[in-house]
């Protein structure tokens, strides 16, 4: 069993206030950063546990557009308006906004990535659409099996302002899954 010393200890709170000041100061930027870090991050350890002799260095590049501009500011503003829509003191607030995030959120997300990704690779829009058709289903699925208890945990107990690096840290696992299902 590997044993952290102090100094480890101080390296993460050197990187957690690091982030945090980034955070108060560029909330969105920011976000936008460690999603672009986690989903880039899990299509290379995708691709490298699935063998891959050569790197395909454009699909990393496009997971890395993609969770800049696609998963950053997504997850920035929906975990905003989630906060401002459905009030804690809302009866069941919890459960109402899981089923928004579980129900409307994460299958357009979905089609947004299985169309944009075969696009930020250069595939086309032919690629793009097959690629849905085959992936789309059963990722949809496996979102809601792997996300959902996640999702409430996130959603009932992590601060606003950290839910998007919650899902980040998450999602470099199921961005390794999602690398294995789109073409």
């Amino acid at each position: 069993m590997a044993k952290f010393s102090s100094q480890d200890d101080a390296l993460y709170m050197k990187a957690l206030k690091l982030y945090n000041y980034h955070l108060q100061r560029h909330p969105l930027l920011t976000k936008c950063c460690t999603s672009a870090v986690t989903s880039s991050l899990g299509n290379y350890i995708a691709q490298t546990l699935g063998g891959q002799s050569d790197l395909k260095y454009r699909n990393i590049v496009a997971f890395a557009i993609f969770g800049f501009f696609g998963t950053g500011p997504a997850t920035h503003y929906f975990y905003r308006y989630l906060a401002a829509a459905v009030k804690p003191s809302d009866k069941n607030s919890n459960v109402i906004k899981l089923t928004i995030e579980r129900l409307f959120f994460a299958p357009s997300f979905l089609l947004l990535f299985f169309y944009s990704i075969p696009l930020l690779e250069g595939k086309g829009l032919t690629a793009a659409h097959d690629n849905f058709k085959v992936g789309y289903l059963p990722s949809l699925k496996a979102n809601w099996k792997f996300w959902s208890f996640l999702q409430y945990i996130n959603l009932k107990y992590v601060p606003q302002q950290y839910q998007t690096l919650f899902t980040n840290v998450i999602a470099l696992f199921w961005n390794i899954y999602l690398s294995t299902k789109q073409s």
